[in-house]
């Protein structure tokens, strides 16, 4: 669960009677349920959809959110001085007129939350905010991220091992190619090896620069 959102935050404060701060109010934002965002996903794959889709079951001013939380004694207070500046409403007719139709609407979503609220001890939690955990987790990571150096990263291994390495691993890959690092007669090239090792902070160094046929058949 999360509780760094703005309705799931509103909602965690209204529960436990915390006041409600809202800053400006005037405010737009879009809102849809994850079931109906995880509903479109299938949709468009089983209809092979292309573009671009927007998601968004309704539009609402910030300032009205507090009135859709059904429960009592909780208080609102709106600061007019100090506002976000994020203002934006989504249009989700394309989706609509392929057929697609929301079935999460912002006061059932709000229901069902409430409904398990009882199990949160505390809504401020790390676990329920994805930037706390981002911070716990940087700090309690102490294990350095390797460096990788891709020579020749645009041929075809290169390429290939580059692509692979950045979506299966976390490491810093650094890819030279000819448009930024050209291997010539001078041997300059290892200097500037060296000096991208400068720091000693690269670990790897992974060597695909080759020489095309067409340049070895006139030169062998």
């Amino acid at each position: 669960m999360r509780f760094d959102l703005v309705v799931n935050t509103f909602l965690a404060k209204a529960f436990f009677k915390e006041k409600l701060f809202v800053f400006g109010g005037n405010q737009w934002r879009p809102f849809v349920h994850i079931r109906d965002v995880s509903r479109a996903i299938i949709f468009a794959a089983e209809r092979e959809l292309r573009g671009i889709y927007n998601l968004s079951e309704e539009n609402v001013k910030i300032s009205d959110l507090p009135g859709k939380i059904p429960l009592q004694n909780f208080e609102v207070e709106i600061n007019k001085m100090q506002e976000d500046t994020r203002n934006y409403k989504v249009e989700n007719n394309k989706i609509l007129n392929e057929g697609f139709r929301f079935e999460w609407n912002l006061e059932k979503g709000i229901k069902e939350i409430l409904e398990n609220m009882n199990q949160i001890k505390d809504y401020q939690e790390a676990k329920y905010s994805n930037y706390k955990m981002q911070a716990l987790i940087h700090k309690k990571s102490k294990k350095r991220v390797p460096k990788v150096l891709i020579l020749g990263a645009k041929g075809m291994a290169g390429h290939i091992t580059t692509e692979f390495l950045k979506e299966n691993t976390n490491w810093e890959i650094l890819p030279l190619d000819r448009s930024n690092f050209d291997v010539d007669d001078s041997k300059s090239w290892k200097e500037k090896i060296i000096n991208f090792n400068s720091e000693g902070q690269i670990d790897y160094i992974i060597n695909f620069i080759g020489i095309l046929k067409p340049e070895a058949v006139k030169d062998p």
